[in-house]
């Protein structure tokens, strides 16, 4: 906003028991962590892993020599396997994997909790083996959900991609259908992704729905569509048959010996056996079915109704008063206090405007701005508004606002605001459950949602320039966590029955709403309970093991993401397997550091810049003493090192247990927000070059904001420029106040005045 007035111009280990490859086995059934079935399967395991510890014993010598001579294990056959976590009983014999007999031991020798821990992951690493990705998907490249995939959405679609492309639709028709083994066939409609590549067949039950707020769904054909097609069980099983001659392939110009001829295909996976609060289904028909108050179980559940980033954010906020509780005592021990802002240069006061809301926040320059050594474009901001509202901001190097505008859905708390790949603005709307888009006049063009019955969730949404979308959900599912067996295989877990986790999910949505991508952790990352940081407490309202809190392509084409409670990890795009983990320790991370370093723990916005640059902004939480810094790190992606060429700490050391962002600049500055929440207050706008030289610092009187960015963007907005003409009062001799909310192309004002309307 530009010349406000006349007056103011500018306005999980897996290890051998021993040199033998005997591979543990056990009751190959579906382990959905359902309580029974892992526990007959532990009980199993530790009767194998006392018999095979025994015959280890007898055959000491023989093992000792055979191992001198054995050639050592490579270094990927140590660890935990990235393969389903849970695997099912057709998808084990599809790998190769056979049942073992049980073997009967009446040794009852209580195992360590490290010795369970070990056989069990063991156990999913030896019936995973052999479940590459070409033997995964058969004949094609990509298949979701993916085969023996556990706690599936009763609201999702099925993509098939196949190794060629163009795929011909119109070969395809028919060809693709799924059935329940409670519910039966499922009618639905067949749609060609936008990378003409990857088929998406739609069931019926799950077409024709809009989410407007966040625990309420409307359903404006739900009626029709569920006509011709029931919704799918809970706990069910449902098989997807591929019927052979779709055709793919050939050079665009219509040869059609260039085309290939796909052929037939079955796999399956299981449905959720509990709802969410999300699922279209949710409330009317687990009501009806089980009673209740539609939670699935019939049991009175406080938080049936909220979805997984609802639950994580309310985690995060207790997380962050006991963390400054902590800060705060060790300080007062040590006589030391938390780092604060300085006191400021200037303060931007929104009073002082006659056509800004009063409401607006204040903005405080700490630094005063140095011209010519900052980067080109304005800062985008939104300030946390616990309390005292939220405002959407783009503001100029000073402060000076720009833009502004409240959330136009209602309330919120927190929420990203950026310029997208594509040229135009996001923002997170949590009344409309996504991310509104805004083009240059500040006029909405499209609802950004998740789909299969998600929210998406408020740590960020990725857009390219073609107009493809990613955004991340948090899946919450109830796991039972009775077993004591369980219990010593998932460290620090619960001690009750019914626990709920929530665990991170990541798609990739083309501009027609097809998901052709989708990442659950469930499906691969085993040991997922064992790799996080979060450490379970009794009364949790739930169990947040990933905490996913950024998501980007890479420039090779996959995708990065960032765990706050794990690490990060990237991802290939084609098959949907890890291909790399980055952490502080193991057995997580895979790179070794190349200089000296302390890693980086709940870290945010994880940026692979370009093949070598990854960066990042560390909070900083398991280290001591406690501070948080941006870091770049120069990596090889093929030998998996790492070494840190570039970190920013503040003088003196700032700390944000949560939230924050680095963003390295075209110019070489970086751009850092130090997140925290608000608690202490601290700058949402760091700029310093790379020699570390502070140019330019923004902060809030009160709160923080989640991210904030500098970007290049120009406004023309549809609304016309506001004025304010305050007449003469005793000596004042009157005066006119005037913007244009997001106008960026104003160069000078001409006002008019006169007896008449227009003058």
């Amino acid at each position: 906003m530009r010349s406000l007035s006349l007056l103011v111009p500018l306005l999980c280990c897996c290890c051998c028991l021993g040199a033998s490859s005997t591979a543990f086995s056990a009751s190959p059934r579906f382990l959905d962590a359902a309580g029974s079935d892992l526990e007959e399967a532990l009980a199993d395991l530790r009767k194998q892993v006392e018999r095979l510890k025994q015959q280890i014993r007898r055959q000491e010598e023989e093992s000792r020599a055979a191992a001198a001579t054995e050639a050592p294990l490579a270094d990927d056959e140590e660890g935990v396997t990235d393969a389903p976590l849970f695997i099912e009983d057709d998808v084990i014999e599809e790998a190769g994997a056979t049942q073992a007999p049980l073997i009967e031991d009446d040794d009852d020798t209580e195992l360590s909790e490290e010795e369970l821990k070990r056989s069990f992951f063991d156990e999913l690493a030896a019936r995973a083996e052999g479940r590459d990705m070409t033997k995964l998907y058969g004949p094609y490249q990509y298949l979701n959900p993916m085969p023996g995939a556990i706690f599936v959405s009763d609201m999702t679609t099925v993509a098939i991609k196949p190794k060629t492309c163009p795929v011909d639709l119109s070969t395809a028709e028919g060809k693709v259908t799924i059935r329940g083994e409670q519910s039966g066939r499922h009618e639905g409609t067949l749609k060609l992704g936008d990378d003409h590549c990857t088929l998406v067949f739609h069931p019926a039950h799950t077409m024709g729905y809009e989410i407007v707020t966040e625990g309420v769904e409307i359903f404006p054909q739900a009626r029709k569509e569920q006509e011709k097609s029931p919704p799918l069980e809970y706990g069910e099983k449902i098989t997807v048959a591929i019927e052979g001659g779709i055709k793919a392939g050939g050079s665009g110009n219509g040869k059609e010996a260039a085309r290939e001829t796909l052929p037939a295909f079955e796999w399956s996976f299981n449905i959720a056996k509990d709802t969410t609060p999300y699922s279209r289904t949710s409330r009317r028909r687990s009501a009806s079915r089980q009673g209740g108050n539609g939670n699935g179980s019939g049991e009175d559940d406080p938080h049936a109704h909220k979805d997984g980033s609802q639950l994580a954010f309310e985690l995060l906020m207790k997380e962050r008063d006991a963390i400054m509780r902590e800060q705060r005592q060790q300080n007062n021990k040590n006589g030391t206090a938390m780092a604060e802002a300085s006191r400021p240069h200037r303060v931007m006061d929104p009073r002082r405007y006659q056509t800004m809301d009063a409401t607006v926040p204040e903005i405080q320059q700490i630094v005063k701005t140095q011209p010519g050594k900052t980067a080109d474009g304005y800062i985008f901001a939104a300030n946390s508004g616990f309390g005292s509202g939220m405002y959407f901001l783009i503001l100029d190097e000073n402060g000076e606002p720009v833009f502004f505008m409240p959330p136009p859905a209602g309330r919120a708390d927190i929420a990203e605001f950026k310029v997208q790949r594509n040229g135009h603005l996001t923002y997170r709307a949590a009344g409309r459950g996504g991310y509104v888009e805004l083009d240059h006049e500040y006029e909405e063009v499209k609802v950004h949602t998740a789909k299969h019955g998600g929210f998406a969730d408020f740590h960020g949404l990725q857009v390219r320039d073609d107009g493809r979308a990613l955004v991340m959900v948090y899946d919450r599912r109830k796991v039972n966590f009775a077993s004591r067996e369980v219990q010593k295989v998932v460290r620090s877990g619960p001690t009750r029955g019914e626990v709920t986790v929530v665990g991170p999910v990541v798609q990739e949505i083309d501009t027609q709403g097809n998901v052709l991508f989708e990442f659950r952790v469930w499906d691969r990352i085993p040991g997922v309970f064992n790799y996080t940081k979060m450490q379970y407490r009794e009364g949790m309202s739930l169990w947040d093991i990933g905490h996913v809190n950024s998501i980007d392509w890479t420039p090779d084409g996959h995708l990065i993401f960032s765990f706050r409670h794990i690490g990060a990890l990237k991802v290939s795009r084609d098959t949907g397997e890890v291909l790399w983990r980055f952490g502080s320790e193991e057995p997580w991370n895979q790179f070794k550091y190349l200089n000296k370093d302390r890693g980086f723990t709940h870290q945010h916005d994880v940026r692979l810049r370009s093949d070598k640059s990854l960066t990042m902004f560390d909070n900083g939480n398991e280290f001591s003493p406690r501070y948080s810094r941006a870091v770049e790190y120069e990596i090889d992606q093929d030998k998996l090192t790492a070494k840190k060429v570039w970190e920013y700490r503040h003088d003196p050391d700032y700390f944000g247990f949560a939230t924050g962002n680095a963003q390295k600049l075209d110019n070489g500055n970086w751009a850092i927000d130090w997140g925290g929440l608000g608690s202490p207050p601290m700058p949402f706008y760091t700029e310093v070059t790379d020699k570390g030289e502070k140019v330019c610092e923004l902060q809030f009187s009160r709160g923080g904001s989640y991210r904030s960015y500098r970007q290049q963007w120009w406004g023309q907005p549809r609304t016309r420029p506001e004025l304010v003409y305050k007449p003469p009062s005793g000596r004042s001799l009157g005066s006119v106040h005037y913007s244009w909310n997001g106008a960026t192309n104003v160069t000078e004002w001409e006002v008019y005045f006169g007896p008449t309307h227009p003058p």
